[in-house]
Order: C-alpha cells, then sequence, then structure tokens
C-alpha cells in the first residue's frame, strides 16, 4: 500500500542523488580498469593477407599504452581520447604459423597466425562440420571460416 510518508519529495531527491552518485563513480572507475581489447574477428587461425599493410587494431582505456609484438618486431601506440588504438604493421610474405602478442595493462595473444590471400565469399556450403575456423587439410591449406549473425564490437 502507498504510504505519502514515505515518498516525500526529500526522500525521492536523496535516492536521486545515491544514484547518480553511484553512476558517476562507475563511470570513471571503469576506464581506469579498462583492459586491451580487440574485434572478434582478431583471433586465433586469422588469416592476414599478404604483401598489403596490415591493420591491428582495438580498444583500451584513454592514454593507456600498447605495445605490439609480431615476427620479432615491436610496435608500440597510444590509446586516444575515446579509447581507440591502431598500429600498421609492414607488408609481410606469404607464409605461417605466426603468433602476435598485444601488451597492455593485460596481455593477449593470437596464435596461428597465417600470411596468404584472403577471400571473401558468401552463400551456402552444404557438409558444414558448424561454425568457426577451420584448416582443411589436403586442400592446399585453405582455411574457412563462418559468420553467424550479427557481429558486434
Amino acid at each position: 500500500m502507498y504510504n505519502p510518508n514515505t515518498h516525500t519529495p526529500t526522500t525521492i531527491k536523496t535516492k536521486i542523488h545515491i544514484l547518480s552518485a553511484t553512476l558517476l563513480a562507475i563511470f570513471f572507475i571503469l576506464p581506469m580498469n579498462g583492459q586491451v581489447r580487440l574485434p572478434r574477428l582478431k583471433s586465433d587461425g586469422i588469416v592476414l593477407q599478404r604483401d598489403a599493410e596490415l591493420k591491428t587494431w582495438g580498444w583500451a582505456s584513454p592514454g593507456e599504452s600498447i605495445t605490439l609484438e609480431f615476427m620479432g618486431t615491436r610496435y608500440s601506440t597510444t590509446a586516444d581520447a575515446s579509447g581507440e588504438w591502431l598500429v600498421k604493421l609492414p607488408p609481410v610474405p606469404a607464409g605461417e604459423p605466426y603468433t602476435m602478442t598485444i601488451e597492455a595493462t593485460n596481455k593477449l595473444t593470437i596464435n596461428d597466425i597465417p600470411i596468404g590471400d584472403v577471400w571473401l565469399c558468401s552463400g551456402l556450403i552444404t557438409g558444414d562440420s558448424g561454425p568457426g575456423v577451420k584448416s582443411r587439410p589436403g586442400r592446399l591449406g585453405l582455411r574457412w571460416g563462418q559468420i553467424a549473425g550479427c557481429w558486434r564490437n
């Protein structure tokens, strides 16, 4: 039952102030504890295009330093005011397998990265055994992946 004495304008304002202060605290604390993140497509088994500039991007806390190591070379960048970062790697000839490590407040490793030709195709493939990136032995090292649904960052 509603009791008008417990919902005075003063108690409602107090609750709004407490809620606002809590939300502001969360808003300011989360970026300080942010970790470097990558898009979902940047994962183990990703194929990168040969002989082309390779762009690797992601998110971190604003102003956070990011170090990326690939093929024995270290690259550094800093996340911008919105937390986005980008590293451009020089063209690489075809080869495999490579590992990429990205470090900030946390460390991410992407394994089994071949460099070759990337083709984007669409349509129905029968005989699939499910989504994901898989090697197809005996087929010239072809890899295929299935992306289902809507991908969001």
